[in-house]
């Protein structure tokens, strides 16, 4: 059985509100709405917002960041960046996951970039380093949420007992994890270009670039874990 709230989804309401309303849908779906945390739909009335967010962070398995083309830059009614404002909830939400080693996953919509750690806070600049899932507009925003759920499942699930490996299965197993780190490193490296290239063309082979690894690292991954629990 799933612990209660142990998928945090943050996201700014005026950065990407609607897509986050279909996000949390298909997650639901899933894994059970007592499982998913979305402000809107899990804090009971009466009770403090501000207390509840920072405590539903603190506690959940895996970090969900929902992050649009203005996720970075948008301002409150002053003209302030509101990621400045150390009492700001969506900084804080990311911040206190990141503070206690919480997985955080950068769920890039709208076209939206990882940001660099130039753009951000102190405390949220490790943020620029985790490796981005995408959700993008049909067709293909289906496909983007199941692989965003396979590696929440690896998170938040029992994929199984581990088993007694052989040589050979166990040599097999280095050669994907070693694969797999190094695909990742590539997705990194392809995200912080994407974040900083102006050329259309350039971006564009970019964007194509990181659709293929995203796709071989869910391919290497599913490799693993089939090798773990069996039929490998």
């Amino acid at each position: 059985m799933l612990n209660p709230d142990s998928i945090f989804i943050s996201y700014r309401r005026s950065d990407s509100q609607d897509i986050t309303g279909r996000i949390y849908d298909y997650l639901e779906k899933r894994f059970g709405s007592n499982v998913v945390f979305r402000d809107v739909y899990s804090i009971p009335l009466g009770d403090d917002y501000r207390i509840h967010l920072r405590e539903k962070a603190q506690n959940c398995q895996v970090l969900v960041a929902v992050i649009g083309p203005d996720w970075v830059t948008i301002t409150d009614p002053d003209g302030n960046r509101r990621l400045d404002n150390p009492n700001d909830w969506v900084r804080l939400e990311v911040e206190t996951a990141l503070e206690r080693g919480i997985p955080v996953i950068p769920l890039l919509i709208g076209g939206a970039t990882i940001p660099e750690e130039k753009d951000l806070p102190s405390d949220l600049k490790p943020l620029a380093h985790r490796n981005a899932a995408l959700a993008r507009p049909d067709p293909d925003f289906q496909s983007d949420m199941e692989r965003l759920i396979r590696q929440l499942e690896k998170i938040v699930t029992l994929a199984g007992k581990a088993r007694s490996l052989t040589r050979g299965q166990q040599l097999k197993l280095d050669y994907l994890q070693t694969k797999l780190t190094d695909l990742e490193m590539q997705l990194r490296s392809v995200q912080k270009e994407l974040g900083a290239i102006t050329d259309v063309t350039i971006a564009g082979k970019l964007e194509k670039r990181q659709i293929l690894l995203l796709e071989e690292i869910d391919e290497v991954d599913q490799t693993i874990q089939t090798l773990k629990i069996g039929d490998g």
